[in-house]
């Protein structure tokens, strides 16, 4: 957003809890593959390409991750971000310069607080590249992982079974082993090069239209709702921000026009804004 890559950002959640959707299904079906017999990493593809799910899962693999965390976070904002556990609703717009941060504690909420916006990097950060995070296969204990393969599961599969099960293991251990090798030659994320979002050009009306759009349409006839007036509850009705006319018995200055800015004592009193008239229209002044 303060790049100018998109305009706005918005982010909704769920709240914690069992949604009971097809999602829910799906993995459902997936342990239950995942609890039969699998001797080898192909056997966990297959498993889940032939699954009884439709449409068919496409499998694909995240070949690497970028490593966001060791550059955004000399970058945050002095001021730690607090309590935002508790909203379900978060959106990101660029003002005056800067991509302000804002909540709400659900999607059908109106209101985004603070006002005033939270920024969440410092002033003037430079977006250089982000190079791809570390592997950290030292914490698979890979040496460990084989050898209880090969001492404790593969003796317990038949001669062909055996090696299968070996040469799709070892195939995984090659790649995993020659990851950090290939650490470096690998592209980093060049933030400032992301293609910008551009604003929605206007439909283009075709020319055989033309004669539809500037014909005369006759007027809507039928019967008038007419509906009374009421009095309102003034004291339930009121809100901050309200805009009020004032019609008082002499017809000098009026009506009274203003803006309710404070309620007090659940509406008995209030704090507003009058509006004094310039000449004949209603272009008004603070008074």
């Amino acid at each position: 957003v303060e790049l100018d890559i998109l305009s706005t950002v918005g982010l909704d959640f769920m709240e914690p809890g069992h949604t009971g959707n097809q999602v829910d299904q799906l993995f459902s079906i997936l342990t239950r593959e995942f609890k039969s017999k699998m001797n080898c990493p192909d056997d966990l593809v297959q498993k889940i390409r032939n699954s009884p799910i439709l449409p068919k899962p496409e499998v694909e693999e995240l070949l690497y991750s970028y490593d966001w965390r060791s550059f955004v976070g000399p970058n945050l904002s002095g001021k730690k971000l607090q309590n935002h556990s508790f909203f379900f609703s978060f959106f990101l717009k660029k003002e005056n310069g800067l991509a302000v941060f804002r909540g709400k504690k659900y999607p059908f909420n109106v209101e985004w607080t603070p006002e005033s916006g939270i920024m969440l990097l410092k002033s003037n950060v430079e977006f250089v590249p982000v190079e791809a995070s570390d592997f950290r296969i030292e914490t698979l204990c890979i040496d460990k992982v084989f050898s209880d393969l090969y001492t404790k599961f593969f003796p317990t599969l038949e001669t062909n079974e055996r090696k299968i099960a070996e040469a799709s293991w070892e195939r995984l251990r090659t790649v995993l082993e020659n990851l950090p090798k290939q650490q470096r030659n690998l592209a980093p994320m060049k933030i400032l090069s992301f293609p910008k979002q551009f604003a929605p050009q206007p439909a283009v009306v075709p020319q055989y239209l033309d004669p539809y759009l500037n014909c005369e349409t006759p007027e809507l006839i039928g019967q008038i709702c007419n509906v009374e007036p009421t009095e309102s509850q003034f004291q339930t009705d009121i809100q901050s921000g309200m805009d009020i006319a004032v019609y008082t018995e002499s017809k000098k200055d009026r009506p009274w026009l203003g803006r309710v800015l404070d309620i007090q004592e659940g509406g008995k009193t209030s704090q507003k804004q009058w509006f004094k008239r310039k000449g004949l229209n209603f272009p008004s002044s603070n008074q």
